[in-house]
């Protein structure tokens, strides 16, 4: 399972299901966004499913972009976190997170390796999201449309409230004229 960044401030605005969808300028556009007026989205490649076709306007050069998350994929949302404790049988761990704790399941044989380095401290202090792993995430979210869309700022305001309000601004901010992927999503 993969996870999906969203601000930790936003994070709270998708448990209350007020934050619906989100906007990530990803790696596939970074070459349309070097000069997004030069590009035009012509839709939905009909010979490759989950692919998106942008064209050069001065050149003419076709782009497949392909988005990051699938529609129906369910990923998790990472944060910051650190390892509490461990139940007798090494099968949970406690985890903190910078809003709230609570205990995660340990799958897929990792407990030895999360334990060990628990011992040795390694996990004591808070943990970068960009390291959490899928079973001490406490939210998941199920991909429902993956639209290529250029950001205009303002937003109208429906759209403003499915982003999580004007707290989402500072992010959006930053790619205001940009290609991003627009995903809509519901908690799972």
């Amino acid at each position: 399972m993969r996870g999906i960044l969203i601000k930790s401030y936003l994070i709270p605005k998708v448990a209350d299901g007020t934050k619906t969808v989100t906007r990530h300028a990803e790696a596939g556009l970074r070459d349309i966004n070097q000069n997004p007026d030069e590009w035009v989205l012509i839709g939905e490649a009909e010979y490759k499913p989950n692919c998106w076709l942008f064209q050069n306007n001065d050149t003419g050069e076709l782009v497949e972009v392909k988005p990051r998350y699938q529609v129906g994929e369910t990923v998790y949302i990472p944060e910051a976190w650190r390892l509490v404790s461990f139940s007798d049988d090494f099968s949970q761990a406690l985890v903190y997170y910078k809003e709230g704790q609570r205990w995660g399941d340990i799958t897929e044989n990792l407990e030895f390796y999360y334990y060990n380095r628990f011992v040795e401290g390694i996990y004591h202090d808070w943990q970068s999201p960009l390291f959490m792993p899928a079973w001490a995430a406490r939210y998941h979210i199920k991909i429902l449309s993956n639209v290529p869309v250029r950001l205009y700022l303002p937003l109208p305001d429906d759209e403003l409230k499915k982003e999580g309000g004007e707290k989402a601004l500072e992010m959006l901010e930053k790619i205001n004229g940009l290609w991003a992927f627009r995903y809509e999503f519901i908690e799972v």
